[in-house]
């Protein structure tokens, strides 16, 4: 019988802005499944026919850096472009720097 490899992910919740670590995974996916989607945005902004996401992921591979974040754009000139991010803070710091990328180039 084959082995089953334990994940070694870490999972986090968004509570009250703040990265809260959970104990594993089917702890964060009940937060994932009952939380409304908008409490896990952080920022949707639409730019011409470009609309750029950013939302809270809450999962962190071992060895990477975290990217409980992530910021994507849909449609556009950068369609699909995605970047990660640690934090709340710089989550929303890329997330208003691709929207003002996205004004300016209009």
């Amino acid at each position: 019988m084959p082995t089953v490899r334990k994940s070694s992910a870490r999972y986090f919740v968004l509570e009250a802005k703040q990265v809260i670590p959970t104990p594993g995974p089917r702890a964060w996916a009940q937060w994932m499944k009952f939380l409304p989607v908008a409490e896990r945005m952080v920022g949707v902004d639409e730019v011409g026919d470009a609309t750029v996401v950013t939302c809270f992921v809450g999962i962190k591979i071992p060895n990477q850096e975290p990217r409980l974040f992530v910021t994507t754009v849909y449609g556009g000139a950068e369609d699909q472009l995605t970047q990660c991010s640690p934090d709340l803070e710089s989550a929303t710091r890329k997330h208003k720097e691709i929207v003002a990328r996205l004004r300016a180039a209009k």
